[in-house]
């Protein structure tokens, strides 16, 4: 959960979480639904998939117990280089380097790493630094240092308002001694970020339902329950693709609030529409991915994205004043 989320945000989600799936047994048996509804709000959806799979895995293989072997964390999938020299040095005290963001942070103002730390050059030279910097032998003094510079770069090495003068390693610094902290680690360049566009269809039915879609287990909001999507230019009037893909009637909508949602690649618009809606006596219906009507109550217990969230919210506050 901490990768790529604040400490403050992951807390309350990391404690849930954990009273839900108290072992990796627990969490390898649970219905993916369920893990991706308590991660809803955490983003990179990606890595709650991966948590899953990777539980499965370690049940499957390795007698429900985290394996101490680099190579074998490895292959869990979510857990990389860094992750699993974090897993080796802290769980089972061996050396091995570590280069999170916050280390990447404290290596470059230190040593005066120029380049931004995503290049495959600059990255190189860092990992051979933190090689170096990391206790040789076993034991606690590994699990320490891996710890002491996550932290130093969490609290004292920051991004911003960084405190130098509570430093205890300043007197060395590049940085500090160049007074250019501010410059370093290199930004990585900017890239116009591209602006796109969807309207997602909100259908309830007499019964103050809500049509839910799963999505496809990879790619943006993965394996989370979303929204109909509709294009007026794709797919023709709203009523007739109601009616030829889900079989059936439009009989009132109304547009809601527009969202604006920013992914780490993209930006999105996403502009709803209420649409109420009654079942057809006979229809031909299109074959759909898994498609369920759902009420506002129910909602908890499965994963949605953040943004689907209000547009739920703000249809369930119209269907309770017209009920």
């Amino acid at each position: 959960m901490l990768q790529q989320t604040q400490v403050a945000t992951v807390i309350p989600y990391f404690e849930r979480f954990c009273a839900q799936f108290p072992d990796i047994s627990a969490l390898a048996k649970a219905p993916l639904d369920s893990v991706l509804a308590l991660w809803s709000g955490l983003g990179y959806y990606s890595r709650a998939r991966n948590l899953h799979r990777a539980a499965q895995m370690v049940v499957a293989e390795h007698g429900s117990e985290l394996p101490a072997d680099f190579a074998a964390l490895m292959t869990l999938p979510g857990i990389g280089r860094s992750t699993a020299g974090a897993i080796m040095a802290q769980a089972f005290k061996e050396p091995y380097p570590i280069l999170d963001g916050n280390v990447r942070r404290v290596l470059c103002r230190y040593h005066g790493i120029e380049g931004w730390p995503g290049a495959s050059a600059v990255q190189k030279q860092l990992w051979s630094i933190a090689e170096e910097h990391t206790p040789i032998s076993a034991g606690e003094d590994v699990a320490d240092y891996t710890q002491a510079i996550m932290d130093l770069g969490a609290m004292v090495c920051t991004p911003r308002n960084w405190r130098c003068d509570e430093c205890p390693v300043s007197r060395n610094c590049y940085a500090y001694r160049e007074g250019c902290a501010d410059r370093l680690p290199t930004k990585k360049p900017r890239k116009v970020i591209p602006q796109r566009e969807t309207t997602l269809i909100a259908m309830v039915n007499e019964k103050g339902e809500l049509l839910l879609e799963q999505r496809p287990p990879s790619g943006i909001w993965g394996g989370l329950w979303s929204l109909p999507e509709w294009s007026e230019e794709e797919d023709g009037e709203l009523d007739q693709w109601v009616k030829f893909q889900f079989g059936l009637k439009a009989t009132k909508s109304q547009k809601l609030t527009t969202i604006n949602h920013v992914f780490s690649h993209f930006k999105l618009k996403i502009k709803p529409i209420a649409l109420q809606v009654s079942t057809l006596p006979v229809a031909r219906v299109m074959e759909k991915p898994a498609l369920f009507w759902y009420k506002a109550d129910q909602f908890s217990q499965i994963g949605l994205p953040t943004p689907i969230k209000k547009v739920l919210g703000e249809v369930h506050s119209i269907v309770s004043e017209e009920s």
